[in-house]
This record gives structure tokens, sequence and C-alpha cells, in this order.
């Protein structure tokens, strides 16, 4: 652990300083990466027993990156002991695709990243509910009654995320939410995007 004080000064118009003072705490977080390339990734057992696994084996203050198969996990999958960060990759075959609910209810150590998959359905189900702050980039949502369903986040960002076929980008800002989307807006013809 590093304490790094630093301080910040700004001169005024009226010959005042303005002085702010901040302490920052850096501390070094381990790491643990998996990819389909070394481990087996290719169903949603697959993933999910890599996920049993590391709440078994590495320490909760490590931060969990998985980059997933370009294939299809059918099946829901809820993240709830620690955060995890999953990572889409896509090829000439396709990109890697949820076709059941994603449920996020960790953001230790750090808020989990979901990037670059397509959440598909068939018209009802959720892409995503969360109960704890998160991070989508680059992400799809295709064919989902409801895109995104977050429930008492104190943060979720959404960044660049396309939305063929969900309609109304509905933003109902409760209790603790902020919802930041970076990017070019959602493109949306039925259903909506949800945040209670």
């Amino acid at each position: 652990v590093n304490d790094v004080p630093a301080d910040f000064s700004s001169p005024m118009k009226n010959g005042d300083t303005l002085v702010l003072r901040e302490r920052m705490l850096i501390h070094v977080r381990p790491e643990a990466s998996f990819s389909y390339r070394n481990t087996p990734l290719k169903t949603m057992e697959d993933l999910r027993a890599l996920i049993e696994k590391t709440d078994r084996e590495i320490s909760r203050e490590a931060v969990v990156t998985i980059t997933l198969a370009p294939v299809v996990y059918e099946g829901d999958l809820v993240i709830e002991n620690r955060a995890v960060n999953l990572v889409g990759t896509e090829d000439e075959n396709g990109r890697t695709t949820f076709t059941g609910t994603l449920r996020i209810r960790s953001e230790e150590p750090q808020y989990p990243s979901v990037s670059n998959i397509l959440f598909a359905g068939d018209g009802t189900g959720r892409g995503i509910e969360a109960s704890a702050s998160f991070e989508a980039e680059a992400c799809r949502f295709e064919g989902l009654e409801i895109g995104i369903l977050g429930n008492d986040l104190s943060l979720l960002i959404l960044i660049g995320i396309l939305t063929r076929e969900l309609g109304y980008l509905k933003s109902l800002l409760r209790k603790k939410l902020l919802c930041l989307i970076v990017g070019h807006p959602p493109y949306v013809r039925h259903g909506y995007l949800s945040f209670f």
C-alpha cells in the first residue's frame, strides 16, 4: 500500500488561492486471467465450474478476468461471491452470445465488467439483472423484453451499448442508482432498458 498525498492549488481572480488536499491510497491488486484458449470454456457449465473454482481457490481481493469463446452460452449465470470481468470474443463463425440471464450480485473487489457479448432472446426475458454496480461495454441486446434490469445499484456504466430490437430507453433513476451512458446512443424499436 502506498500513501500518496497530493495538493492542488488554483489562484482566484480576487487574489485568494483555492487549495485542495487529497490523500490517495494505492493498493496493488492481484489478478487472475483465464481464456478459452487454455481453459475449457465451450459451454455454460464450463463457465459456471470455472467461476466456482475461482471462488474456492483464488483470493477475493484478486481481480478475475475470463475471456470467453465465440460460442453460444445457453442458460443463466449468477455472479455473486466476487466480481468477475467477462470478455467476449468473435471470429468468422460467430461471437460470444448469452441466451439466458446474467445476474450480477457482487462488486467486490471492484466493479465487474461485461464486454463484447451479445445477449439474445426470443422476444422475452432479460439480458442482465444486477443488484450491484457494474460496467457494460460494447455489448448488444437483441430479442429481449428487458436488456438490463438494475435494482438498488450505486453505479451503472454503459459504454457503446447497441440495442437493435429493444424499444423505449427507460431510465427510472431511483434510490441510489447513478447511470452513466457513454458513446453512441442505443438504437431502439420495441421493449426497453429498465432501471429500478
